[in-house]
Protein backbone atom coordinates (compact mmCIF):
# COMPACT_ATOMS: atom_id res chain seq x y z
CA UNK A 1 0.00 0.00 0.00
CA UNK A 2 0.96 3.41 -0.58
CA UNK A 3 0.07 6.61 1.31
CA UNK A 4 0.15 9.15 -1.28
CA UNK A 5 -1.09 12.23 1.22
CA UNK A 6 0.84 12.43 4.70
CA UNK A 7 2.04 15.52 6.70
CA UNK A 8 5.21 13.82 7.65
CA UNK A 9 7.42 16.45 7.67
CA UNK A 10 8.27 17.93 10.81
CA UNK A 11 8.25 21.44 11.69
CA UNK A 12 6.31 21.96 8.16
CA UNK A 13 2.62 22.58 8.34
CA UNK A 14 -0.40 20.64 10.41
CA UNK A 15 1.90 17.47 10.70
CA UNK A 16 4.26 16.58 13.03
CA UNK A 17 6.03 18.51 15.40
CA UNK A 18 9.04 16.85 15.76
CA UNK A 19 11.27 14.73 13.59
CA UNK A 20 11.01 11.94 16.45
CA UNK A 21 7.24 12.35 15.71
CA UNK A 22 7.76 12.05 11.57
CA UNK A 23 9.99 8.71 12.48
CA UNK A 24 7.08 7.73 15.16
CA UNK A 25 5.00 7.75 12.07
CA UNK A 26 6.50 5.89 9.45
CA UNK A 27 7.38 3.26 11.74
CA UNK A 28 3.77 2.61 12.47
CA UNK A 29 3.21 3.23 8.57
CA UNK A 30 5.51 -0.17 7.87
CA UNK A 31 4.03 -1.84 10.72
CA UNK A 32 0.85 -1.57 8.81
CA UNK A 33 2.06 -2.53 6.14
CA UNK A 34 2.62 0.52 4.01
CA UNK A 35 5.93 0.59 1.65
CA UNK A 36 5.63 4.14 0.69
CA UNK A 37 4.77 7.56 2.10
CA UNK A 38 4.52 11.03 -0.29
CA UNK A 39 5.77 13.80 1.88
CA UNK A 40 2.45 16.20 1.52
CA UNK A 41 3.42 19.92 2.44
CA UNK A 42 1.12 22.45 2.15
CA UNK A 43 1.67 25.51 -0.53
CA UNK A 44 -0.99 27.45 0.47
CA UNK A 45 -0.82 31.22 -1.73
CA UNK A 46 1.79 31.58 -3.82
CA UNK A 47 5.54 29.91 -3.67
CA UNK A 48 8.24 31.13 -2.29
CA UNK A 49 11.78 29.68 -3.08
CA UNK A 50 13.02 29.78 0.97
CA UNK A 51 9.76 27.72 1.41
CA UNK A 52 10.97 25.33 -1.00
CA UNK A 53 14.61 24.98 0.53
CA UNK A 54 13.00 24.38 4.03
CA UNK A 55 10.55 21.60 2.76
CA UNK A 56 13.49 19.97 0.53
CA UNK A 57 16.08 20.33 3.58
CA UNK A 58 13.44 18.43 6.39
CA UNK A 59 12.74 15.88 3.53
CA UNK A 60 16.71 15.18 3.23
CA UNK A 61 16.96 14.98 7.07
CA UNK A 62 13.74 12.55 7.47
CA UNK A 63 14.87 10.64 4.49
CA UNK A 64 18.52 10.12 6.58
CA UNK A 65 16.98 9.25 9.57
CA UNK A 66 14.70 6.61 8.27
CA UNK A 67 18.06 4.87 6.72
CA UNK A 68 19.63 5.47 9.96
CA UNK A 69 16.76 3.39 12.16
CA UNK A 70 16.65 1.17 9.89
CA UNK A 71 12.75 1.68 9.18
CA UNK A 72 11.48 -0.17 5.60
CA UNK A 73 9.23 2.41 4.10
CA UNK A 74 10.06 4.76 0.86
CA UNK A 75 9.43 8.09 1.54
CA UNK A 76 9.07 10.44 -1.64
CA UNK A 77 8.42 14.30 -1.61
CA UNK A 78 5.62 16.18 -3.06
CA UNK A 79 2.83 18.71 -2.41
CA UNK A 80 -0.78 19.79 -1.54
CA UNK A 81 -1.32 22.55 -3.82
CA UNK A 82 -4.00 24.54 -2.88
CA UNK A 83 -5.63 25.68 -6.21
CA UNK A 84 -4.71 29.01 -7.10
CA UNK A 85 -3.77 31.64 -10.02
CA UNK A 86 -0.15 30.78 -11.27
CA UNK A 87 -0.36 26.80 -9.69
CA UNK A 88 1.59 26.16 -13.33
CA UNK A 89 4.58 27.56 -11.94
CA UNK A 90 4.26 26.16 -8.42
CA UNK A 91 3.91 22.49 -10.14
CA UNK A 92 7.47 22.90 -12.36
CA UNK A 93 9.29 23.24 -8.65
CA UNK A 94 10.57 20.43 -6.99
CA UNK A 95 8.47 20.33 -4.47
CA UNK A 96 5.20 21.20 -6.62
CA UNK A 97 4.54 17.54 -8.21
CA UNK A 98 5.67 13.72 -7.14
CA UNK A 99 9.36 13.26 -6.85
CA UNK A 100 9.78 16.85 -8.51
CA UNK A 101 9.04 15.78 -12.19
CA UNK A 102 6.63 18.01 -12.53
CA UNK A 103 4.12 14.96 -13.82
CA UNK A 104 1.65 14.41 -10.95
CA UNK A 105 0.70 16.72 -8.84
CA UNK A 106 -1.97 16.36 -5.86
CA UNK A 107 -4.36 19.62 -5.84
CA UNK A 108 -6.33 20.90 -3.15
CA UNK A 109 -9.88 23.23 -4.16
CA UNK A 110 -11.63 25.26 -1.21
Amino acid sequence: MIDLHSHVLHKVDDGSDLLEMSIEMLRLASDTCIRAVVATPHILDGFQPDYEESVTGKFRELCQTVIDYKIDIDVYLGSEIHFQFGIENIIESSIGSYRGFGKYSLIERR
